[in-house]
Parts: C-alpha cells; sequence; structure tokens
C-alpha cells in the first residue's frame, strides 16, 4: 500500500501517460476509503457536538456540513483526476471524458449547501412554521443533476473498467507490456 501511494505521488498531477486497470483500482479504493474514514470522524464530531447541548451553541453550524463534505469531495476529485485521465488514455480515450462527473459533484454540492443554507435560515427566523420552505424550489434542479451524476459516473466506470489497448496509443507506451489486462 505503501508503494502504491508512493508511486501514485509521483505522478499525482501527471495527467499524461497511461495506467493499467489493477494499480488504478487500488488507487480509487485508498483514496476514497480514506475519504470515508475522514468523514465518518468528521460526522461523528459533529452530531456529538450537536448532541451535548442546544444547537446554538455548537461551535459548528448545519451550513458548515455541506463546506467540509465539499472540501473533502474536491481533495478526493484532485487526487484521483489525474489517474483517472492516465486510465482513459490507456483504454485509448482522452481524459476529457472524465470531467462530467465531477462538474455535477462541485455543481450538487453547491446547490445542497445553498438548500442547508436556506433551511437553516428559516429554523433561525422568529416566527417560522415551515422549516422546509428553502427546499422546494431547489429539490428540482438537485433532482435532476444527482441523476445526470450518477449516469455520468457510471459511464466513467464502465470507460474505466475496459481493457487496456494492446500496444501503443497516442498517449504513450502501453503500460503493461502489451498484455491487455
Amino acid at each position: 500500500m505503501i508503494a502504491l501511494w508512493s508511486e501514485h505521488r509521483r505522478s499525482l498531477f501527471s495527467f499524461a501517460g497511461r495506467e493499467t486497470r489493477q494499480p488504478f483500482w487500488l488507487w480509487v479504493l485508498s483514496v476514497v476509503g480514506a475519504a470515508m474514514v475522514i468523514w465518518t470522524v468528521f460526522m461523528t464530531a459533529f452530531v456529538g457536538i450537536i448532541m451535548t447541548g442546544p444547537i446554538e451553541a455548537a461551535p459548528l453550524n448545519f451550513a458548515m456540513a455541506p463546506i467540509v463534505m465539499g472540501v473533502i469531495s474536491l481533495t478526493v476529485i484532485v487526487l484521483l483526476a489525474a489517474a483517472v485521465a492516465r486510465r482513459l488514455h490507456d483504454s485509448g480515450r482522452s481524459g476529457w471524458w472524465g470531467i462530467p462527473a465531477p462538474l455535477f459533484l462541485m455543481s450538487g454540492m453547491a446547490m445542497m449547501a445553498r438548500m442547508f443554507t436556506a433551511i437553516q435560515a428559516d429554523t433561525q427566523t422568529p416566527g417560522a412554521t415551515d422549516a422546509m420552505s428553502g427546499m422546494p424550489p431547489l429539490f428540482g434542479p438537485i433532482l435532476l443533476n444527482n441523476l445526470a451524476y450518477l449516469a455520468s459516473l457510471l459511464m466513467l466506470v464502465i470507460l474505466c473498467c475496459m481493457a487496456s489497448q494492446p500496444g501503443d496509443n497516442r498517449y504513450g507506451p502501453s503500460a503493461n507490456g502489451g498484455d491487455s489486462r
């Protein structure tokens, strides 16, 4: 595992070249696994703070959770972007095929943050009776964005699972010596 992180650390920002399926998926698994651990620790601390007293006294507020999740997601995107481009290159495709999924993810995060901020503002307004009044205008766009994100992510996973293009291609020499694993 340390060798995997060392190898990808050297090529972290290199969008050139090719990468075979096995090291790519091990890298994806380790990055997503690390993000899940960090997310779990954050959410556990966040919920623990909220549960120990009144929400107004908490040093964190509901608007901060989507922001932190956005930072974690952006970090995962940065760590995986070059590897995805190299994996797509290995199957003979341009790295630009990897762009739609992160764009939909980031726009969804921004819309969710806006929705949660509106909900929080509604709950803190004196005399407010409907805590969900900030949700209906954003629900449709968020739903459509999430469906587009899932479709683009599925397309990207399928493309990254495809066999390597045998031999050299326009992106460089074969990363596995001609084997199409």
